[in-house]
């Protein structure tokens, strides 16, 4: 048997410890290298269901704690595929609640609240109920920076967190993201009520009118879409079970063209778009001795009634918009109050 000579065999027994090093060298690594953070750092998740029904828009959001909302996940599928509409005044949904799930404050815009853990335990369940129809990103993007702290997804990005969700002949979107929650100080405890958003008080008020019996002004209005600040002059609450306000907007100058004024407005109601609306075609009411074009939109279940009134530069829209047998009723009590508006003169403080 030959013989290695002793450079064969030295080289030989430097190349096995290189690789028996480099072995050892390769286990060292597994045991210390640090495992990769996530890049959203998800200590909070947001399941969202969003169902539309005529005009109107419903909201269903699960927020809280990463793994909290984790354990309710298939819970809060299994409720939301049990609502229906009803297409009744008084209660126009119904759901099966999950036993053990306990009942939450209502009011405003939020329809109803359910902590699935238990009372006051997170996560919150709110159902919030609008009577207009918004953009699916556009709403990603406010619960994206209200309750996830993070940016709102591109539209591409927003496809890999939604599925289609249905609910009895509905159908609709389940939203799942999650963030790094807000920063301290900037976000209410979990299920608490969000503070009412700073709004703004006349001292000195542009127009005077009497305000219709029944009906409870709530002053003025802040809300944002998209970054960009929407303010209603005041508010009144016609009817608080079914969600039937007033509305007075004031507008440096007319906000879009008519047609797309005219589009949205039906939208709400549950109408669809026409090519073009003429506004001399519309009735006119006359205030502060200016003729101003009257709308009258009847939807199914929804109804609006729309004065555009054209005061110097400005536009002023006047609004009736909620359950069709609610406008109906207070149609002239709606009519009385923006035929008395008078223009004041005075700058609004």
């Amino acid at each position: 048997m030959p013989q290695l000579s002793l450079p064969r065999w030295a080289a030989l027994l430097a190349v096995g410890l290189v690789l028996v090093a480099g072995c050892e060298r390769d286990e060292i690594r597994t045991y210390t290298v640090p495992r990769p953070a996530t890049a959203t750092n998800p200590q909070v998740r947001l399941l969202a269901a969003i169902l539309e029904n005529g005009g109107e828009q419903w909201y269903f959001k699960l927020v809280g704690p990463t793994d909290a909302v984790g354990e309710h996940a298939e819970a809060f599928t299994t409720f939301v595929e049990s609502v229906r509409f009803t297409g009744k005044r008084n209660k126009p949904i119904t759901w099966t609640t999950p036993d053990g799930w306990a009942s939450g404050k209502a009011g405003g815009l939020r329809y109803a609240t359910f902590y699935p853990a238990g009372a006051g335990k997170p996560p919150v369940l709110t159902v919030l109920h609008f009577d207009r129809v918004s953009p699916l990103l556009e709403n990603v993007a406010r619960w994206c920076r209200e309750d996830l702290g993070r940016p709102p997804p591109t539209p591409k990005e927003l496809e890999e967190h939604t599925r289609p969700i249905r609910a009895g002949k509905h159908r609709g979107t389940l939203v799942d993201m999650t963030g790094p929650g807000l920063k301290k100080g900037l976000h209410p405890p979990m299920g608490g009520v969000r503070p009412r958003p700073n709004v703004r008080t006349p001292r000195a008020s542009s127009i005077k009118y009497m305000s219709p019996k029944g009906w409870t002004e709530t002053g003025p209005r802040v809300s944002r879409r998209m970054g960009i600040e929407i303010r209603i002059y005041t508010v009144f609450v016609v009817d608080k079970e079914t969600r039937t306000e007033a509305t007075v907007q004031r507008f440096e100058r007319m906000p879009g063209d008519w047609t797309s004024n005219v589009n949205r407005w039906r939208a709400e109601v549950g109408l669809k778009p026409v090519k073009k609306a003429v506004k001399e075609d519309e009735e006119t009411l006359t205030v502060a001795g200016i003729d101003a074009p009257y709308l009258d939109l009847k939807g199914a279940q929804r109804r609006s009634l729309i004065v555009v009134l054209s005061h110097g530069p400005e536009t002023w829209f006047f609004k009736l918009s909620g359950d069709r047998d609610i406008v109906a009723e207070n149609k002239s009590k709606f009519e009385s109050f923006v035929k008395s508006v008078k223009f004041t003169g005075a700058a609004d403080e």
